[in-house]
């Protein structure tokens, strides 16, 4: 059994790979206790714009929004280098991930890690 993946100073505490539905936007909630934090990933086909484009937000509820313009392809896209979130759990949360989108098909498939790092 595994209780510990470390890579340099980062602890993983969460990855995995999902895939949407019918399409639709991807939320990811990390909860403990008191504590939590959310990202919703937004896919958007804009055949008008050349190339691929991330936009980020922060909702009032404190969900971090990525709005992600043509991820459209087998090969992946996703951050080049980990997004902090903000401090979780005596902390700092990071989030990585990849997107990729197989054949004629509205979903797209996500892998995704979450690390912690001292604060």
């Amino acid at each position: 059994m595994i209780t510990s993946i470390l890579s340099g100073s980062a602890q993983i505490i969460s990855s995995g790979m999902v895939t949407t539905f019918g399409g639709a936007s991807l939320r990811l909630t990390l909860a403990h206790e008191q504590e939590q934090a959310s990202l919703e990933l937004r896919f958007h086909t804009v055949p008008d714009h050349q190339g691929v484009g991330v936009s980020t937000s922060q909702q009032p509820d404190g969900t971090h929004l990525f709005d992600l313009v043509n991820f459209d392809t087998p090969e992946g896209r996703g951050t080049s280098v980990p997004a902090e979130l903000g401090p979780m759990l005596g902390g700092v949360l990071w989030v990585h991930f990849r997107v990729f989108r197989y054949g004629n098909t509205p979903d797209h498939t996500v892998h995704y890690t979450f690390y912690l790092t001292p604060s």
